[in-house]
């Protein structure tokens, strides 16, 4: 690490970190199409997936909220199929779907477990809906890992609003300097940590170019992040 601060406690960002949300997604929306009496393709989910991201983008930046992204990421693909989703079932009956798939990134559960071995305290620190990632993270086996969730609808603000962090600090009863964020997210896991005093961890799975990022740590893989901290003292 770049500084001889001891961690003490971990941050994980969940979807794409800890679990594959497109993975995840992909399940669901199938089970939906096949609801529904949707001939939903492999390209249909592609495209579906690229304009969610964007919806997504514009919450990163203020423009929309997470209940408004979810309300909205329908809309291309039920307008391809002249769908109408009455009284918003489709949607609410996805986000259940939700609940139950929990496709984890590649050595994401050894992570996690090595980590406990080490003697970690760690916590999630996500957006989207509380009961849905409570589920997820049992579905893979994994929530007695952490000590606490912070989810957005149950924080005061999303990520990257740097509230969300000041708030989870307060909670957690840990100095920020002693607590090490790991997410996929330039903008809501490594900028907005820092803005609050969190060491960080970028997991580059795009492996986009890095030399103007500053993170305490760039890796590619879980297996580097197992790699770092087996080279820690606790």
């Amino acid at each position: 690490m770049r500084n001889n601060i001891k961690i003490e406690a971990i941050f994980w960002d969940i979807d794409d970190t800890i679990l594959n949300f497109q993975a995840s997604s992909k399940i669901a929306l199938f089970k939906m199409g096949n609801r529904y009496n949707l001939p939903i393709t492999i390209d249909d989910f592609n495209e579906w997936y690229i304009y969610k991201e964007r919806l997504w983008s514009k919450q990163q930046c203020g423009i929309l909220t997470i209940n408004q992204v979810v309300a909205q990421q329908f809309t291309q693909l039920f307008q391809k199929y002249n769908f109408i989703d009455y009284n918003n079932n489709f949607n609410q009956q996805f986000q259940l779907e939700l609940y139950n798939c929990a496709v984890a990134i590649d050595g994401a559960i050894n992570s996690i477990k090595l980590l406990n071995s080490l003697g970690y305290r760690q916590f999630a620190a996500s957006n989207g809906y509380y009961n849905q990632q409570y589920s997820r993270l049992t579905n893979a086996g994994i929530i007695q890992y952490f000590e606490k969730l912070f989810v957005s609808d149950r924080m005061s603000a999303a990520k990257p609003n740097v509230e969300f962090f000041y708030e989870a600090i307060n909670i957690a009863k840990i100095a920020p300097e002693h607590i090490l964020m790991i997410g996929d997210n330039l903008k809501n896991d490594i900028e907005a940590a820092q803005c609050a005093g969190l060491k960080t961890c970028f997991l580059n799975h795009k492996q986009i170019t890095t030399e103007n990022i500053n993170s305490n740590y760039i890796v590619n893989s879980h297996n580097e992040i197992q790699n770092i901290f087996k080279t820690l003292i606790v």
